[in-house]
């Protein structure tokens, strides 16, 4: 979301993160994969055209196609990741001060998505 120019001359990670969430409400359609099933209520309204049959095809077919990694034998998913390294409080506090931006983008984006799902009827 930010063009190679900004990038590369735009040194603070805070400006970087301002400039992005202050983008997303410009979009259509913001998906948050913790909001699945609404991101794609979403974006079916936002494609609502002459064949909506077609439309709510698609997003019911993705809906039901929900997948998660931890479900894959042998393989963690984020949660257990996540708790893993719970477990050392140190090194846990060093990875939420390293992905703060991230966050902050991603409660962004809930926010966006939680306005777009009343703007389009589907909350």
């Amino acid at each position: 979301m930010l063009t190679i120019s900004e990038q590369t001359t735009i040194s603070s990670g805070l400006e970087k993160t301002q400039l992005i969430m202050a983008r997303l409400a410009a979009f259509s359609v913001v998906g948050v994969v913790e909001e699945w099933d609404g991101s794609l209520d979403v974006l079916g309204e936002a494609l609502k055209s002459a064949d909506e049959s077609v439309v709510q095809s698609v997003i019911e077919k993705y809906k039901k196609k929900k997948s998660n990694v931890s479900t894959v034998k042998g393989q963690m998913g984020t949660k257990q990741y996540v708790e893993m390294v719970k477990k050392n409080p140190e090194l846990y506090e060093r990875l939420r001060h390293f992905l703060r931006f991230e966050e902050m983008i991603w409660e962004k984006g809930k926010e966006v998505l939680e306005r777009k799902k009343v703007e389009f009827g589907v909350a």
